[in-house]
């Protein structure tokens, strides 16, 4: 079973992902997300959204990195990314 699909009492405290494509937005380059378990606070900030928007805004704010940038990500990134949030969270 990967972390990501582990129980959320199994899961890593912390999880980097080394992104396939470092992405650019506002003359940053990112080439890394640091994820982590979400406050209470930062799910309350993405939970009224749906689908991808979730996933979107779910990894900026964990993360740090811009939404905008965020958005720039491939889809094999932000899918790792968000259902380790997510398992957090189910």
């Amino acid at each position: 079973m990967a972390d990501t699909e582990k129980p959320a009492d199994e899961l890593p405290e912390a999880l980097i992902i080394i992104l396939r494509k470092p992405v650019e937005y506002g003359g940053q380059t990112y080439s890394e997300l640091h994820l982590r378990e979400p406050t209470a606070d930062e799910w309350s900030r993405w939970d009224a959204k749906t689908g991808v928007d979730a996933d979107i805004a779910g990894v900026s704010i964990v993360s740090g990195v811009p939404e905008l940038a965020v958005r720039k990500i491939g889809t094999r990134d932000l899918r790792t990314a968000s259902q380790y949030i997510a398992g957090f969270l189910s």
